[in-house]
């Protein structure tokens, strides 16, 4: 019938004399929330305002009444004067009171301390809290965690905003609102938070209807978030505890199915894996005749725990506090490999990630194999950083727990040769989490473009929210957002940045037409804070989903923007109309399939175009703005370099360079040089990024001029490399000799590859390559078989 029930009629009290009364302090107002345990004093504790404000000290193994700690002093500047309460292992007591507004002044957060049972509270924290985006709400849920030596850690969970507040000591809060790389979303952590097994910079919360959050933080800002799935959807209150050596979340689900008022649910959960919560016992908590408990609200806490044994305590408003006793044993399943690590191909120089999962007991061990030989540390995953044609082979992990072990079905790595040159010389990167607007998942960063006039690269993300950022082209370093001021609509507000010849910079949206948006570009005059962009189109050209990709070229009144659409065979260039708009005039290609420049587009040299989907090839293409159409002039693939999941790409017609953007097992940076009407790309170089993180769509930015490469690829972030063009071979002096050759000078550029050639004739077919030079000094001698009859010889730039 409940440990203890709202009304219920009390018998034994240890002072003998309230047999036969009503308990007053359980009632179906709405008016309990908090609940604490202290192992100190073995004790209860339930937060109550029937009738005034109390905490009450009971029984912890009959729920007997057994007085009350005083709560003089205590006034209502809030919502609530006290809404829940929380205990130390050295027996300290805090409680905190609610506001719905803790930024106003009239309703600050307050957290009051009892140094022992007997004494009244002293104001721990008594504040304003500033650091929120937003209004918010404190106090709907609350916790402390034991950092020793009478030091406790405090955490409040907010509602209306994003993030927790942190009470590391008294009169001190952290406001952890700004998560990377993704955060939780407003209110995650109202109806509960707990600090993790991890410790006091843990904090797990769960969202009403929503999801089970588990975060790190330090100081202000949040370190990481993961999201876990739960049995249900309202688990609300949660608490944290190791028993027998096994970590085991506590929730309770306030409002069940199960009629016209639902029996609150407490479950169990084995969280020794945290990312995969394994339930491991359910239980109503109480029985009988319930009101509704509308606010969803109430406390999960564990009490006591001597060895395999603990005690749990939940208390839902309007509806009692019940009990439990939980039994511990660990009952050690051998583990079975569920998941083995998949087959695949890197490039020499690239990276790459093995990873496996099992079933059984955790904790489980791991020890990688390759070829048969030890190799890796103690994880499920097991990455190389840069692999080598030695790295080729079989690879195999051993899975093990103290009942027995298992071997994954083994996975093979294939080592492809990279082109390796002096084209392209790293200058820095920003590898995801090395700034907040670079993020490891998400795809939430699309666009970077970089202008020579005063070295300063523009990089458009999401992550937290919209921003174009201004970075120093020669060290990465941040110098200011740009002013956003009206950037609004679209499927996205912004995604690509391009730079005009005379540094005005623009950026566009994306427009998709499924939501109805408009696409949208925008105009800064310079990069100086505080001065707004003006829109200088306003539309869809296509009525097409557009905005996927972006180019500007030109100055004044002769600037050019390039938009491709996403799903029809068209781009649109953009030219000024002479009074601070954008005229639109789209170019449908013949021959060029739909998506033929969705994912990649930049203007070549005069009326040309280049233009990538993901999954074709590389067009190149030739326009006429005054009909509207275009051709295709020449189409690229594998055979030149060009693999289907390179996408980004930027062009520098000047210098005849193009670079890429592969996205796969080992993301790089693809560099060309090419020449001619119908150009000849010749692969110089390839660099890879500092992380192989998906990049499920594809997505990222190339820009090229300048003697720089900037590509910054979405989830693994932003690289910059400097580039050397190498010169066309010439033939210097001819010596005859050794028997049977003769030596010719080759002149090249020094950290290139450059192919010797023969033919019997002039015909294409024919040239057969004889030997690859790497060029370590301007001149090298290539020693060549005569021939009789005689032969054809020549030089070319080699991959």
């Amino acid at each position: 019938d409940g440990w203890r029930s709202p009304g219920e009629i009390v018998t034994g009290d240890a002072a003998g004399t309230n047999n036969g009364t009503t308990y007053t302090f359980l009632g179906t107002g709405n008016l309990e929330r908090g609940l604490a345990y202290s192992a100190t004093h073995d004790r209860v504790f339930l937060m109550s305002r029937n009738g005034g404000t109390f905490i009450r000290i009971l029984d912890p193994q009959t729920g007997q009444d057994l007085g009350a700690v005083t709560t003089t002093g205590i006034t209502n500047s809030a919502t609530f004067a006290l809404s829940h309460i929380a205990c130390a292992a050295d027996g300290i007591l805090y409680g905190a009171n609610l506001t719905t507004n803790a930024t106003a002044t009239a309703s600050p957060f307050r957290v009051f301390r009892w140094s022992d049972l007997d004494s009244a509270p002293a104001d721990y924290f008594n504040s304003t809290v500033a650091g929120f985006t937003g209004t918010p709400r404190l106090g709907d849920s609350f916790d402390m965690y034991d950092s020793g030596n009478g030091v406790h850690t405090l955490v409040a969970g907010a509602a209306g905003v994003v993030g927790y507040l942190i009470i590391p000591s008294a009169n001190t809060a952290n406001v952890v609102g700004s998560f990377s790389p993704v955060g939780p979303v407003a209110s995650d952590f109202r109806p509960g938070v707990t600090f993790g097994p991890g410790g006091a910079a843990e904090v797990w919360g769960k969202a009403q209807n929503g999801t089970f959050r588990r975060t790190t933080y330090s100081g202000t800002a949040g370190a990481g978030s993961t999201t876990s799935a739960l049995a249900g959807t309202q688990e609300g209150a949660m608490d944290v505890a190791t028993v027998n050596g096994v970590a085991l979340l506590a929730t309770l689900e306030m409002n069940t199915a199960g009629g016209a008022v639902g029996r609150p649910l407490v479950r169990i959960y084995d969280v020794s894996t945290p990312a995969t919560p394994a339930l491991a016992a359910s239980a109503h908590a109480v029985t009988g005749s319930l009101a509704a408990n509308a606010n969803a609200a109430g406390t999960i806490k564990w009490g006591a725990i001597s060895g395999s044994t603990a005690k749990l305590y939940a208390m839902t408003t309007n509806q009692g506090i019940q009990a439990f006793t939980l039994n511990v044993t660990q009952d050690i399943v051998p583990p079975v490999v569920s998941t083995s690590p998949a087959s695949r191909s890197v490039y020499d120089r690239g990276q790459t990630t093995f990873t496996v999962s099992a079933t059984g007991s955790p904790p489980f061990s791991y020890q990688w194999m390759h070829e048969g030989s030890p190799v890796g540390t103690n994880s499920a995953s097991y990455t190389i950083s840069a692999v080598t044609p030695g790295s080729a082979g079989s690879y195999v992990c051993r899975v093990s727990n103290t009942a027995g072990f298992a071997d994954s079905t083994p996975a093979v790595l294939t080592v492809l040769p990279s082109v390796n040159t002096a084209a392209l010389t790293p200058c820095w990167q920003l590898p995801p989490g090395s700034r907040p607007y670079l993020s490891a998942t998400g795809d939430t960063e699309r666009g970077v473009d970089y202008n020579p006039l005063n070295n300063r690269l523009y990089l458009a993300s999401r992550n937290p929210s919209a921003q174009i950022y201004v970075l120093n082209g020669t060290t990465g370093a941040d110098v200011n957002p740009l002013d956003l001021t009206g950037v609004s609509g679209g499927n996205f507000p912004l995604m690509f940045t391009g730079v005009a010849a005379d540094g005005v910079i623009y950026a566009c949206n994306l427009s998709n037409t499924g939501d109805g948006s408009s696409f949208k570009i925008y105009q800064w005059a310079t990069d100086a804070p505080a001065i707004p962009p003006a829109t200088v189109y306003d539309g869809n050209p296509l009525g097409a989903r557009i905005g996927d990709n972006f180019d500007v070229r030109g100055s004044g009144a002769d600037t050019e923007c390039l938009a491709g659409a996403r799903n029809t065979n068209q781009f649109v260039i953009f030219k000024p109309d002479g009074g601070g708009f954008l005229i639109p005039t789209p170019i449908t290609v013949a021959g060029a399939p739909n998506g033929a420049f969705g994912l990649g587009i930049a203007f070549g040299a005069g009326k040309t175009v280049w233009g990538k989907n993901g999954g074709g090839q590389l067009l190149y293409c030739s326009y006429d703005d005054v009909a509207g159409t275009g051709a295709v002039i020449a189409s690229y693939g594998s055979a030149a370099g060009v693999p289907v999941n390179a996408n980004p790409l930027g062009v520098d017609s000047a210098t005849g360079c193009l670079a890429m953007i592969e996205v796969g097992n080992s993301d790089n940076v693809r560099f060309f040089s090419y020449t001619g009407a119908t150009p000849a790309l010749t692969l110089l170089d390839q660099e890879f990024f500092p992380t192989d993180n998906n990049n499920g769509n594809g997505v990222g930015s190339v820009s090229v001029g300048a003697g720089k490469v900037y590509a910054l690829n979405a989830n693994n972030g932003l690289v910059c490399y400097s580039t050397l063009k190498p010169a066309l071979p010439t033939l210097g002096a001819i010596t005859p000799g050794p028997a049977g050759n003769f030596s010719v000078e080759i002149n090249g550029t020094v950290g290139f590859n450059y192919v010797v050639e023969s033919s019997p004739d002039l015909t294409v077919a024919s040239w057969a390559p004889l030997q690859t030079i790497l060029f370590d000094t301007p001149v090298e001698t290539a020693v060549l078989p005569t021939s009789d009859p005689r032969r054809l010889y020549r030089a070319r730039l080699g991959p």
